[in-house]
């Protein structure tokens, strides 16, 4: 929210660009802290507990 209201003060580009960009940027960060859970789950599922 913080990058979208910065950017929105010092934009350059057409408010439907803006937008465009603002959401590509919000999904590549959703999509960065999924995966990021992800692999700490696996992390934590598969190589802390590993019972032999």
């Amino acid at each position: 929210c913080a990058y979208g209201a910065y950017k929105w003060k010092t934009k350059q580009v057409k408010p439907s660009v803006f937008l465009l960009q603002l959401r590509v940027v919000a999904q590549g960060t959703a999509l960065g802290f999924i995966t990021l859970g992800m692999a700490y789950n696996m992390y934590k599922d598969f190589i802390l507990n590993k019972k032999d």
